[in-house]
């Protein structure tokens, strides 16, 4: 990296795996947790497959929705587990979808502070059509707790069931209010 950008500051990667491995190879790293409701990542992922119909999100062809919400229970699970058992060595930021959502100036500062860089939150477009292409809500709120409206409740307790231990340091609950 530093041979094609040599003034660069940061090199980001976007990784779903064990850090162990990296902080062995003795890489110096910053963690940003980043994560959502996967109550609501349900609801969007069958939003975003029915209007586009493009599924790159691990449902298999035959597979039922209990077949593939089985598996993204499993595959949720795996990376909350990857995430808790990330070295105390190892600086580390967790951002949420809901406040990055809701309130992209302030996560802005935090992480710019936290990195030591400075982030213009306007710099994402929302009305680019690469948003549009991937927004399955009509507005970040409604993008929020979508699952209380549009997931069936034995599929959320399933979810919450599996998962909800790891979820509630996030501030999660089993029903929002």
């Amino acid at each position: 990296m530093l041979e094609q950008q040599p003034r660069a500051r940061w090199y980001a990667e976007k990784l779903a795996v064990a850090v162990e491995p990296l902080v062995d190879a003795g890489l110096t790293l910053r963690v940003i947790d980043c994560v959502r409701d996967p109550r609501d990542i349900v609801v969007s992922i069958r939003a975003f497959v029915a209007a586009t119909g493009f599924d790159g999100f691990g449902q298999r062809p035959g597979d039922t929705d209990e077949e593939h919400l089985e598996r993204f229970i499993g595959a949720v699970g795996d990376r909350l587990d990857e995430m808790a058992a990330t070295p105390s060595a190892v600086d580390r930021i967790t951002l949420r979808y809901e406040d990055f959502a809701r309130d992209r100036a302030a996560c802005a500062r935090q992480l710019g502070a936290w990195l030591g860089v400075a982030f213009d939150p306007t710099a994402v477009d929302e009305t680019s059509d690469q948003m549009r292409r991937h927004r399955t809500a009509p507005s970040v709120d409604a993008s929020i707790n979508r699952w209380t409206d549009e997931l069936s409740p034995g599929e959320a307790d399933r979810i919450w069931d599996a998962l909800g231990d790891r979820l509630e340091v996030y501030g999660y609950t089993a029903r929002p209010g």
